[in-house]
């Protein structure tokens, strides 16, 4: 149906129980179209709604039996039914079967009516909700201004009725997950709970405020932000009904036993997989600094009292996982990957070629990254984000191709981006590159040009970014092409799901509109990737493992044991031990290797 059309018959559809008809109406995919009469109208729509019909095999009519009329007789009674069909009729979206003005007529849904059903699903996301999770899902599209529903949220509305415990989602970047885990929040807040949203980095506590903090604000929820640049009072933290905050701040509140962490209802944790630690034994040098023990403890102690909803890309060891936190697991049948070409330098020649080693070419060049540009022929049509290690090369990359390959860029987004802070030497660097539309991104950047920085990447007013992995935590962008280069200073990318936390940055929904391309360089031979062979196979193809964390740190075990004295009145050595032990066997860790509760039973003694 043409979208003209389909306006014209906006006025009729806005009709009450006029979608709900429709619906009713409409087979199923594949299904006999039948005519249906008012009685099998009323009782559809009463199932849509959520009200199926009561048993009537008893003698007597049941509570059940007594409510379902009532809520029957409020849809046929008053007219309302009667005059919204007739509307239908005349625009010809249902064909009517009898003389009118007669209770037994027929009605049957035409192939317009069907069009335009199917029009208006594709405009407006998920109509027809039956459930509070399908609810809550329209108003966030409505909020949010988006057309519909991508299609592993629209999968997940159709399986998920209502949360069924402990879950964990796995979706890939861009996909949705944040929106399902608002989704998720939101049904619970409104009936009285108070939730928390844990997250590693600060960039996504800021996405949640950004894009939904008017919503919450209107449906008065009150939200406190809680990490290392918030100070909220213990008052703020009490009567707020969301908190969101980084592990490391909420598991410190836990730990100072701090009373509004006792009363959760719901805890929404992201990137599940910083459970990997990479470490399964105690190394001075990761002393404090390995998050995966933290996470690893903070979700032992949740178990406990809240429900826990986890969001991640798919990861090794899934089903474990689930079983060790007792949860469903959602993910959705489609995955969509970019297609990825390994490049390599020989002799004066770059070598590209596929993954699957089905195609190759040879670029010659002096440089590797202007030979991918050189390849990419239409790369001043494409966003285009390039990874490598140290912070001063992302500076001396991004203004090479401030030279060589600069892009258009209005001057007052330069100025908004470096802000008040132009007057720092490393704004004034990265002021001179913007100019010519490149960009570079690393921690040595203040946190608010980061910020506006990777908000005009998303806005695609920047479209040639140079970064550390910082920019690769968490947030997606729509991202074309992206250039990884492999060398002694990217060391630590070494793994399929360390690799694919990078790619990721493409995210699905542009994945499945656009398209994306990841190019793996490989300049210099380390450890684990000897060779562009050693790449292919560890980053691309080897299956991914099952993630485990490493072993609880001594300062972090003093604290959980000094929270363990503090949760009982008055204890014994004993008792403490039993306290802290109990917490060990809830940690995966634990679950995963059973040795570890002897490794934390002697460090405790």
């Amino acid at each position: 149906m043409e979208v003209e059309s389909l306006q014209e018959k906006l006025k009729v559809l806005s009709n009450r129980y006029a979608i709900r008809i429709l619906q009713v109406l409409s087979p199923k995919e594949g299904g006999v179209v039948h005519s249906l009469g008012w009685d099998d109208l009323a009782e559809g729509i009463l199932q849509l709604q959520g009200y199926p019909r009561p048993d009537t095999s008893y003698e007597e009519k049941t509570k059940a039996q007594v409510q379902y009329e009532k809520k029957r007789a409020r849809i046929t009674s008053g007219g309302t039914l009667y005059e919204t069909m007739g509307k239908l009729v005349d625009e010809g979206l249902v064909l009517e079967e009898g003389e009118r003005r007669k209770k037994n007529r027929a009605f049957r849904i035409t192939r317009e009516g069907r069009l335009a059903l199917s029009a208006l699903q594709a405009m407006e996301g998920s109509l027809g909700a039956t459930t509070t999770l399908q609810e809550t899902a329209e108003k966030l599209l409505k909020h949010k201004n988006f057309l519909g529903l991508l299609p592993g949220q629209r999968e997940f509305l159709e399986e998920v009725e209502e949360l069924p415990g402990n879950m964990i989602i796995q979706m890939g970047p861009g996909a949705g997950k944040t929106f399902l885990a608002i989704i998720l929040l939101l049904s619970r807040i409104r009936k009285g709970a108070k939730c928390v949203y844990l997250a590693p980095y600060t960039s996504l506590l800021r996405q949640i405020i950004d894009e939904y903090g008017v919503l919450f604000k209107q449906m008065g929820i009150d939200v406190v932000r809680l990490d290392g640049t918030t100070r909220p009072s213990s008052q703020q933290l009490d009567d707020a009904n969301l908190v969101i905050a980084i592990y490391e701040s909420f598991l410190s509140a836990i730990m100072a036993n701090q009373l509004w962490t006792k009363d959760l209802d719901l805890a929404v944790i992201d990137e599940l997989t910083e459970l990997d630690g990479g470490q399964r034994t105690l190394r001075a040098r990761y002393l404090g600094n390995d998050r995966s023990t933290r996470l690893d403890c903070l979700i032992a102690i949740l178990r406990n009292q809240a429900n826990l909803v986890t969001l991640s890309a798919r990861f090794g060891g899934t089903q474990k996982s689930a079983k060790w936190i007792e949860a469903a697991v959602f993910h959705p049948d489609r995955v969509v990957r970019p297609e990825e070409f390994i490049a390599s330098r020989d002799g004066e020649f770059l070598s590209i070629e596929s993954s699957d080693s089905s195609q190759q070419w040879n670029v010659k060049c002096e440089d590797n990254i202007e030979g991918i540009l050189e390849y990419a022929e239409e790369y001043k049509e494409e966003s285009i984000l390039i990874v490598v290690g140290s912070r001063e090369r992302t500076e001396r990359i991004a203004t090479r191709l401030a030279n060589g390959y600069p892009r258009e860029i209005q001057s007052e987004i330069v100025d908004m981006i470096v802000g008040k802070d132009k007057k720092m030497p490393i704004a004034q660097r990265l002021k001179e590159v913007l100019a010519k539309g490149i960009a570079f991104h690393h921690a040595g950047l203040a946190s608010d040009i980061r910020w506006r920085l990777e908000r005009s990447i998303k806005e695609r007013e920047v479209r040639t970014i140079v970064s550390t992995t910082g920019i690769t935590a968490g947030m997606s962008f729509p991202i074309d092409v992206i250039i990884i280069v492999f060398d002694k200073s990217t060391f630590y990318i070494a793994s399929r799901p360390q690799y694919l936390q990078i790619a990721g940055r493409i995210g699905e929904y542009h994945l499945v509109e656009d398209g994306g391309v990841v190019y793996l360089v490989h300049e210099e031979p380390t450890k684990e990737l000897e060779d562009q062979e050693s790449l292919r196979w560890k980053l691309l193809l080897t299956p991914l493992e099952q993630i485990e964390p490493s072993e609880m740190y001594p300062s972090l075990m003093l604290g959980l044991i000094a929270m363990s004295a503090m949760n009982l009145l008055e204890f014994t050595k004993q008792d403490i031990r039993h306290e802290f032990l109990s917490l060990v066997k809830r940690t995966l860790k634990y679950f995963l290797n059973e040795d570890y509760l002897d490794t934390m039973e002697q460090r405790f003694d």
